[in-house]
């Protein structure tokens, strides 16, 4: 029990931190910018980490196919950013993504796969066109948009190792999935 309340502790000074709440305003230009920023503010890690530990749930051998969509819906969604100023709060999208991804934790839920990889397409989309936005503003966009995917990818695929260890302890995976639940609160009241 005192596990879970460390646990449970540590985490919480995680989103008492004001200045990593939000990751939107303000880049570095080029390769570097694009490594940095998935790893500057909550809302990135939650909603990668998330959509890992999500995929590694499954029972079948899809969870490779997650991580792709999730890459595609993060350029495509990338893609349509540079072109179109959407009028939509995109950072309430993505906390959105975090609280339902974590009912799905919390409930232990086999998703169907297609349920699944449409919402892991539309919330990877979400995040693509906050960041889509944000790119021509930049002096190196395929530098930074290179560095983004791959550290998107890293954040994913440790969701996926969280996932693998969080499976061999079902208490602590549904504590995991709350505390992205609560996160998310606190994304959608700060959105």
């Amino acid at each position: 029990m005192f596990n879970n309340i460390k646990y449970g502790l540590s985490l919480a000074v995680v989103l008492l931190l004001p200045q990593i709440a939000l990751a939107h305003p303000g880049h570095s230009h080029g390769l570097l910018g694009g490594l940095v920023h998935p790893f500057t503010g909550i809302d990135h890690i939650l909603g990668m980490l998330s959509i890992g530990v999500w995929a590694t749930a499954r029972k079948d051998n899809n969870k490779l196919l997650f991580f792709v969509m999730y890459i595609i819906g993060l350029v495509v969604g990338g893609m349509i950013g540079i072109d179109y100023k959407l009028q939509v709060n995109i950072d309430l999208m993505i906390a959105l993504s975090v609280g339902i991804t974590s009912l799905f934790i919390i409930r232990h839920v086999n998703t169907m796969l297609v349920i699944q990889s449409l919402l892991t397409v539309i919330f990877s989309f979400s995040h693509g066109l906050a960041h889509g936005s944000e790119i021509p503003s930049l002096a190196h966009p395929g530098a930074y948009i290179l560095g983004f995917i791959l550290s998107s990818s890293i954040l994913f695929l440790l969701g996926g190792v969280l996932g693998k260890f969080l499976s061999l302890h079902p208490n602590l995976k549904q504590n995991t999935g709350y505390f992205f639940l609560l996160s998310a609160i606190g994304l959608i009241l700060e959105s």
